[in-house]
């Protein structure tokens, strides 16, 4: 059996299954974006780590060296926002190759410092290697959170409404034009798009107002995918969902795009990952203040896409016609793409 037979997330679980957790300090370990740990102060300690490796996560002709610093942090923050904390200290590995420009080098770090200062975060160590052929970044962040207002993806209950920030599939059309050069099309657009993949903004603001509202029962980022990241949410809270079609925020760009290349805009939206936004559910009730709280404090539109089921429900799409069928749940995974 290879890592492609079963791919990332079954790994994940056949290499930590036993492993030992002492869960008077542990509040969530594996199985999350972001372990949550309790300290001897009033606030719980957040820990989260990511690499962007290339050849995998990027191409040294496709990304500038301060756009991969920038993006390394961010989507780290990304984790951070999505529990509704702060960061606070980071740590930085780099493996650079011996051929490896300095002025390469001092771009990255120009791009993680001015991230990291973007957050008040302060880069307190790290660890720098030879890699044989390949780059990469990885981030080890520490934050931090009252455990009043601490979200987990484990917390969705049946008849929570599903929400999501911001528009979905931006980040994989992009991608998309970044590895098709060729692709004739507006090039506003086109702009617009690879910045979304290049230079992503995470909702740290929003995360803060919904965690403080705590009018919600369960957050993540979409990183994989909205419908990998939504399997997740059920996975973790033992539940089921359903979502509507024609809920699914995707951009005016991503929909001409789509158009143009002759590709399903919800492919993008619904599998491509790297968006970066908000999963969150809450009570019925509560939706419509979570929206209003953060479009009345931030630009940030809020999309009310589904709602939590039973668990025997399974996950189910609303197709436009509307038929009711199973929602494929892929995403990115590391081992099968």
């Amino acid at each position: 059996m290879e890592l492609k037979d079963i791919g990332e997330f079954s790994l994940i679980k056949k290499i930590t299954k036993d492993i030992f957790v002492d869960k008077s300090m542990v509040i969530a370990g594996v199985g999350d974006d972001v372990a949550v740990i309790k300290t001897k102060s009033e606030k719980y300690s957040l820990l989260t780590c990511d690499v962007l490796i290339e050849g995998t996560h990027f191409k040294r002709e496709t990304i500038t060296p301060y756009q991969l610093g920038k993006k390394a942090i961010a989507i780290n923050v990304s984790d951070i926002a999505a529990k509704g904390g702060i960061p606070n200290q980071a740590l930085i590995s780099i493996g650079l190759t011996k051929d490896t420009k300095v002025k390469y080098v001092e771009e990255i770090y120009r791009g993680i410092k001015e991230e990291a200062k973007k957050f008040n975060i302060d880069i307190v160590g790290g660890n720098t290697a030879l890699s044989k052929d390949k780059i990469f970044v990885d981030i080890f962040l520490i934050g931090e959170i009252e455990p009043e207002f601490l979200l987990l993806r484990s917390g969705a209950k049946t008849g929570d409404k599903i929400l999501v920030t911001g528009n979905l599939g931006d980040s994989s059309a992009g991608l998309e034009i970044i590895e098709n050069l060729d692709f004739k099309f507006e090039e506003k657009i086109k702009i617009k798009l690879k910045q979304a993949h290049l230079n992503p903004c995470p909702r740290f603001v929003e995360g803060k107002i919904i965690a403080k509202s705590r009018l919600a029962h369960s957050m993540m980022d979409i990183s994989d995918g909205l419908s990998s990241d939504l399997a997740k949410i059920c996975e973790a809270s033992g539940v089921g969902a359903i979502i509507w079609e024609d809920k699914i925020p995707i951009s005016k760009e991503t929909l001409a795009f789509a158009k143009s290349v002759k590709k399903s805009p919800l492919n993008f939206a619904l599998h491509g990952g790297e968006d970066y936004e908000l999963l969150l559910t809450s009570p019925p009730e509560n939706a419509n203040l979570i929206i209003q709280k953060i479009q009345g404090k931030t630009e940030t539109k809020v999309s009310e896409l589904g709602e939590i089921k039973d668990k025997e429900f399974g996950i189910k799409i609303v197709k436009t016609d509307g038929r009711i069928m199973p929602l494929n749940t892929y995403g990115w995974d590391h081992f099968r793409m």
